[in-house]
């Protein structure tokens, strides 16, 4: 466990850390020109239950972003949208592989993707 404690303003809980780290690159969306700038408050606002670690992970997203491509408003939801499934709302390190025949024709497929999962 990392627990990110800041001294100037107070005491931090285990497990929810006040995490106040400013995001130093600012990328903007091609399309509308919004800023597409990730703090603590936007994490937690699109993830609640996120865990302390998916929280710190979140605001190093921006480094990766611009690496990648990622740089519409579209691109951004769609990168959390699919996040947040397969973390079970950012609380689960590993996505649960649980899939039913509707969703997915042949599960041999899937061990064949992640066979230690």
């Amino acid at each position: 466990m990392h627990l990110d404690v800041d001294i100037t303003n107070g005491s931090t809980q285990q497990d929810k850390p006040n995490i106040n780290k400013q995001i130093k690159e600012n990328i903007t969306c091609k399309i509308c020109g919004k800023s597409l700038k990730l703090d603590i408050d936007f994490i937690k606002n699109i993830a609640p239950k996120a865990k302390a670690e998916f929280q710190e992970g979140l605001l190093t997203l921006p480094d990766f972003m611009k690496k990648y491509e990622v740089n519409s408003c579209k691109d951004l939801v769609n990168i959390l949208a699919q996040g947040q499934i397969e973390t079970e709302n950012f609380t689960k390190l590993r996505e649960s592989l649980n899939y039913t025949k509707k969703t997915f024709k042949k599960p041999e497929n899937i061990y064949a993707i992640s066979p230690t999962a």
